[in-house]
């Protein structure tokens, strides 16, 4: 929460959309990135924007929005 309200995400607009997963994902380089992955919408300006965390050691190592 505290990275989010850093980024000025609106806490009370968020749309979670699942809780907490562990997870195992690859990065560009081919090493694994390790954390839980959080999944959640924001709205943004006329469209809802989908984005995703992941969180290791209480800490967001990775940030992506998508479509």
């Amino acid at each position: 929460m505290r990275w989010m309200k850093a980024d000025a995400f609106a806490l009370s607009k968020i749309d979670w959309q699942s809780e907490p997963k562990a997870a195992d994902l690859p990065d560009l380089n081919g090493w694994h990135l390790y954390g839980y992955l959080v999944i959640f919408n924001t709205p943004d300006r006329s469209r809802t924007r989908k984005h995703s965390l992941l969180i290791p050691d209480g800490e967001v190592i990775n940030f992506s929005g998508f479509d």
